[in-house]
């Protein structure tokens, strides 16, 4: 039997209406988030409730983005998430610049959600921000939202240039994308210093599909220290399926110093072998 009510707002109305205390005053700070919190939770289970009300709801929770306590900006930002109210779009981009990382983490994972007009712009500013929980919770927001050309360049100039955290997650977010293109920047970043962006990269080149991915991945297979990244290179390859580095995938399954990445590359040799007909 359901409990709640069948119209959500005869529970969130009157939450939200407590934010104020006595003769208009402001709650204390500990009742605010945990009135952010059950709004927060009922939204999140409870997804029928007419628009309307659930943009009134979320004007109450924009206000509480410019709390000055960081727990109850944050609980704001993920009861904003969930109520998925486009309204809150502009007020969450802004609070992206948010002095708290923790704020502004949850914050980018609300943009993901809502995806309203400008979150991706602001979500690839911040891929490299200076916390990498921040950047790691954009690129994951990024995943939710569908972007054009001019997007991917973007996030490939932070993949370039970014700190350490930065270019790892502008891997992932390319990465999350439905339709990665292709680019000599991804090329690059197979040399890059740090093994979780080279491995990011070879990802998102394989997914790609593009015939041009081919060589540098199986090269990158025979060379990189990592094994994470040679057991990548080798799955993805396995995946285009190109008999021109059969003997490549071949050489990585026999001698490869590690077991996982010598399965792989088995596997892979299994989708590379020339089929009849496609001589």
């Amino acid at each position: 039997m359901n409990l709640l009510p069948p119209n959500l707002s005869e529970w969130i109305f009157p939450m939200t209406a407590a934010l104020d205390g006595s003769a208009g005053t402001l709650r204390p700070f500990w009742a605010r988030a945990a009135i952010a919190i059950c709004v927060g939770t009922l939204s999140a289970c409870y997804v029928d409730t007419p628009p309307s009300p659930l943009d009134a709801v979320a004007t109450r929770m924009i206000a509480l983005l410019q709390d000055p306590t960081a727990d109850v900006r944050r609980t704001a930002a993920e009861a904003l998430g969930k109520l998925g109210s486009p309204v809150a779009g502009p007020a969450l981009t802004g609070a992206l610049r948010d002095k708290d990382p923790r704020v502004r983490e949850a914050v980018a994972l609300a943009l993901g959600r809502v995806g309203a007009k400008g979150a991706a712009a602001a979500l690839v500013v911040g891929l490299d921000d200076p916390q990498s929980n921040v950047s790691a919770a954009s690129a994951l927001a990024l995943g939710e939202l569908e972007l054009g050309r001019d997007r991917q360049r973007d996030m490939l100039k932070v993949l370039a240039s970014g700190r350490t955290s930065s270019r790892t997650a502008a891997s992932h977010a390319l990465l999350g994308q439905s339709a990665p293109q292709y680019s000599p920047v991804l090329v690059a970043a197979l040399n890059d210093s740090d093994a979780s962006v080279r491995q990011g990269a070879a990802a998102t080149l394989g997914e790609t599909g593009d015939p041009r991915a081919v060589t540098p991945l199986a090269e990158l297979m025979e060379r990189d220290s990592d094994a994470g990244v040679r057991a990548e290179c080798a799955y993805r390859l396995g995946k285009l399926g190109d008999p021109k580095v059969l003997a490549n995938l071949q050489r990585v399954a026999a001698r490869d110093a590690n077991s996982n990445v010598r399965r792989w590359a088995e596997w892979a040799v299994e989708f590379s072998m020339p089929r009849p007909g496609n001589d």
